[in-house]
């Protein structure tokens, strides 16, 4: 457990600090990180039956797997440490267009499993993780933000944004959540109207380009701009009807 976490902790402040220049240990650092999140998911799961429910088939360890399990506030701590490190890789954007591509796909062969690993936190997001939006929430709105990432979020096995956006009604939400519900939500329909060059069409099809709003700016554009939350929050079910559409859309 203290070993993991220092492991993650280490990682996360080089990939802090040297960006782009760690992509030539991008595959051994996602599949190191991966396995990490699988196996403390692994030990959450077993030690609550409420995650192991949430938990689907392509998150479990193959049956000769041997191990000691982790308590489950370590596992936890374990798993935070792991999806905040794999912001930081899922974001890393090489200036080159054929690095990119080799990054992305790179990213299309990780993400299932690593998605599949944290759909028990993805659905319990409106209800066990209102409070901080470290971790997943902030996870997803990195996601969003890089062009070339955020197609990635369809393969998760569990809907990202609808999950999301349920932070929106629940009880005693912190502030800091629903600012980053609401930036995700505005990052969506910024794609939508500045998207119109050759290679944002290819990262966000015309899913996003509808109803939400237009380049001269429609009314979901408008309220998304204004400065009242529940404003702002108006907004965000335009948003999540386009944003299914981008994600029942296959990969390429």
């Amino acid at each position: 457990g203290a070993g993991q976490l220092g492991v993650l902790r280490s990682l996360h402040e080089a990939a802090a600090q040297l960006g782009v220049r760690l992509l030539p240990y991008a595959a051994e650092l996602l599949a190191a990180d991966v396995a990490l999140l699988q196996y403390s998911s692994h030990c959450a799961a077993a030690a609550d039956p409420a995650e192991a429910e949430l938990m689907p088939a392509g998150a479990a360890l193959p049956a000769a797997t041997t191990h000691a399990e982790l308590p489950l506030p370590v596992a936890r701590d374990v798993r935070g440490w792991a999806i905040k490190l794999l912001g930081k890789l899922c974001t890393l954007a090489p200036p080159e267009q054929a690095a990119l591509e080799a990054h992305t796909l790179l990213l299309e062969a990780a993400l299932p499993r690593a998605f599949a690993c944290v759909a028990p936190v993805m659905l319990r997001l409106h209800t066990h993780y209102t409070q901080s939006p470290a971790g997943l929430l902030s996870l997803l709105l990195q996601l969003a933000q890089s062009p070339h990432a955020l197609r990635l979020l369809r393969l998760s096995p569990a809907p990202p944004l609808d999950c999301a956006f349920r932070l929106l009604s629940a009880p005693a939400v912190a502030p800091a959540v629903v600012d980053v519900v609401l930036s995700l939500a505005e990052t969506l329909l910024a794609h939508t109207a500045a998207g119109k060059g050759a290679g944002e069409a290819a990262v966000v099809p015309g899913a996003l380009g509808g109803a939400v709003s237009s380049p001269g700016g429609g009314e979901g554009a408008h309220a998304i701009a204004a400065p009242g939350a529940a404003a702002r929050a108006a907004a965000v079910a335009a948003a999540a009807a386009e944003a299914r559409a981008l994600l029942e859309t296959p990969v390429a």
